[in-house]
């Protein structure tokens, strides 16, 4: 338990992501182009998010400069700090990707097929490669490497953007794209003095690398506020790749992880910083939001491979009847515990609802070790339907279980805070995609409801405690 000290020193950062946006609603890439804004239903959503976190105080409220962003914190603070001011930084904004904001998923997926591949396995090496000057924050131009004063540009000029390919070459499937962008200038220069590099074409080069800009900028949010707001509560309403960026560099992730967490529109997900420093963060919850109607995440890549609901052993019998009722309703194919201790006796408690549920046992704890071995066949992991596990074991064992997710290194249970009494989602889509962590600490209510008035004070009574 902390100390009273300690606790005035902590700082809990509570992340939103923008509601349903229509770009989301059309499966459209948004990247940083400001052209999206919230549907109808993403200003329900918007709103049911500000109910569920009403009580929560907030010391501070920052939002990502793009408008989907902005009306969804606007619509959140309506309901929880009408008088809190809201801050709007351009750091937060979404993970800019010029070449191919406003193309349908589909057709990105289809016609850059080598790229879209490099970009889900490898985020951290993929680039997008365009020519021309670009302007400065303020107007400014900037000068080419080959010489020439660049010219002023303004937010939707049109730019030629080329895409990326394996090892980092340029690609000889795709050419260069000519498309509008609206970028932050200050992101794309920024860029451009980290991640240059040589060229032998005649005309001016560039490289920008999506997940490394959003990585830096991100930890130089961090090390603005963190200082600033130590022992308070923040809200920061932001963007999906933002929020994986933002977890990822409070506990220590690479870029490479880029994909391996998934963040639903309205989901919310819960940072700890014990001692207020960045290097002490701690993942309380995430991407929790039964609060708008979505019982578990939606499945990822295609909706195909493994899924694994991750329940900590130790249950009293209320969370095991709160845990067996919010699974009714959910498929399960099959569950695996450990026989050494009494964990088959809850696992059947929760799998009263599941006559045809296969049940596995264990003879020992190494469940994560197991489990690897288990997922290697490729007859499971990469089944074209989805196959839904129920694990039973410790919380120790689950935080290490999500920490192999994230390659993380021994100090993962301090770093994921495991809770009894709620589910995790994990989901092994197949070889050609690593793992995805879809939410922690799913909170399982009194009734096995999703519905906000179940769970009240859910954040910070049960996440907080």
């Amino acid at each position: 338990m902390r100390s009273k000290h300690e606790e005035d020193r902590a700082t809990r950062v509570i992340l939103v992501r923008h509601g349903q946006s229509t770009y989301n609603a059309l499966g459209l890439y948004q990247g940083s182009s400001d052209e999206s804004v919230l549907t109808e239903v993403g200003r329900s959503d918007a709103r049911l998010t500000g109910d569920f976190l009403k009580g929560v105080v907030f010391d501070a409220i920052y939002s990502s400069s793009l408008k989907r962003a902005q009306e969804t914190a606007r619509e959140i603070i309506k309901v929880t700090s009408p008088h809190t001011q809201l801050r709007v930084t351009n750091k937060l904004r979404e993970t800019d990707l010029p070449a191919w904001q406003g193309l349908a998923f589909q057709y990105v997926r289809e016609n850059f097929a080598q790229e879209y591949r490099l970009w889900k396995q490898h985020p951290h090496e993929f680039w997008m490669e365009f020519s021309g000057s670009v302007e400065r924050q303020g107007g400014q131009g900037r000068q080419g490497r080959q010489g020439g004063q660049g010219g002023t540009r303004g937010p939707h000029d049109r730019r030629e953007w080329g895409l990326g390919g394996e090892g980092g070459q340029g690609s000889s499937v795709a050419p260069a794209l000519t498309v509008n962008c609206q970028l932050s200038s200050r992101s794309v220069a920024s860029a451009l003095t980290v991640n240059q590099q040589p060229t032998t074409n005649s005309q001016q080069l560039d490289k920008f690398f999506p997940a490394l800009d959003l990585y830096q900028r991100v930890r130089e949010f961090w090390q603005e506020i963190l200082p600033r707001h130590r022992g308070q509560t923040v809200l920061l309403v932001t963007h999906g790749g933002t929020n994986r960026a933002l977890i990822s560099t409070a506990l220590g992730i690479t870029p490479d992880r880029y994909h391996c967490i998934q963040q639903s529109n309205c989901g919310i997900s819960v940072l700890n910083f014990p001692d207020g420093s960045l290097e002490s963060g701690q993942l309380e919850a995430m991407n929790l939001n039964t609060h708008v109607g979505e019982h578990l995440p939606k499945p990822q890549e295609g909706g195909k491979g493994l899924r694994l609901l991750l329940v900590p052993s130790g249950t009293n019998a209320a969370q095991t009847q709160n845990i067996a009722r919010f699974l009714k309703q959910v498929r399960i194919d099959f569950s695996l515990n450990s026989i050494l201790d009494s964990y088959h006796i809850t696992v059947q408690q929760i799998l009263q609802h599941h006559p045809e549920t296969v049940q596995f046992e264990v003879l020992r704890e190494d469940i994560p070790e197991a489990w690897q071995a288990v997922i290697g066949r490729r007859s499971i992991a990469n089944s074209q339907q989805l196959m839904t596990g129920l694990v039973m074991a410790s919380e120790e064992t689950i935080a290490r279980l999500i920490g192999h997710v994230f390659n993380m290194n021994s100090d993962v249970s301090e770093r994921i805070s495991v809770k009894k009494g709620m589910v995790s989602c994990l989901q092994y889509p197949g070889d050609r995609h690593p793992p995805i962590l879809q939410a922690m600490n799913i909170l399982t209510t009194q009734n096995g409801s999703s519905h906000k008035s179940d769970v009240g004070w859910a954040i910070p009574t049960q996440i907080f405690s």
